[in-house]
C-alpha cells in the first residue's frame, strides 16, 4: 500500500521586528533569565514572538547607516516552558549602499555567520555582498521567541525583518 503525503509550504511576508538604538553588551551568564534579559533597556534589544508554525526563518537587516557600517548582533532564543535564552547565532551585518526607504536607511548587504548555534547547526548566510539584500535562514527548532542585540552598533540604528515559512 502506497501512502501520499502531502506538503505544503506557506510563507509568509515581511514582518518589521523593531529597530535597536543603543548597543547592548552580549548577555552575561548572570542574564539568560529570560526576566533579566527582558528587562534590559528597550533601545537595546529586540524581543518578539516566532510566528506559530514557523519551521523555517529568514532574517534581514537595515538601518540608518552608512555604506560599509558593520554591526555585531547576538540572536537568542527561548521555549515557552523555558525560562532562559540560548545563544542562537552572532553575525556581523554590513551596511550595502540599496536603500529601504531614506537614502540613509540602507540594507544590509554583507553577513558573516561568526558562531553558529542553531538548531542542526542549521544557519545559512545568503550575502551576495553585491548591494543586494543579504539574508540569515535558520531552523528554530522548537524556540519560541528571540531576543535580539547589537554588541556593536556602527550604524545610527539597526533594524530586522523575518520572514517565515511552515512545512
Amino acid at each position: 500500500m502506497s501512502q501520499n503525503v502531502r506538503q505544503e509550504v506557506i510563507p509568509s511576508g515581511w514582518i518589521d521586528l523593531g529597530v535597536v538604538t543603543a548597543a547592548q553588551t552580549a548577555l552575561a551568564t548572570t542574564q539568560f533569565a529570560a526576566v533579566t534579559a527582558e528587562a534590559l533597556a528597550a533601545a537595546g534589544i529586540i524581543n518578539k514572538h516566532i510566528p506559530h508554525g514557523a519551521a523555517n526563518l529568514e532574517l534581514r537587516f537595515y538601518g540608518t547607516a552608512s555604506a560599509n557600517d558593520a554591526n555585531v548582533v547576538n540572536i537568542y532564543a527561548k521555549r515557552d516552558s523555558d525560562g532562559y535564552y540560548q545563544l542562537l547565532a552572532t553575525l556581523t551585518v554590513t551596511s550595502g549602499t540599496a536603500q529601504k526607504g531614506a537614502a540613509t536607511e540602507l540594507w544590509a548587504d554583507t553577513i558573516v555567520e561568526d558562531v553558529d548555534a542553531t538548531p542542526m547547526a542549521s544557519g545559512a548566510v545568503i550575502s551576495p555582498a553585491d548591494n543586494s539584500i543579504a539574508r540569515y535562514y535558520f531552523k528554530p527548532g522548537g524556540y519560541k521567541t528571540l531576543l535580539i542585540i547589537a554588541t556593536t552598533l556602527n550604524s545610527t540604528n539597526l533594524g530586522v525583518e523575518l520572514a517565515s515559512y511552515s512545512g
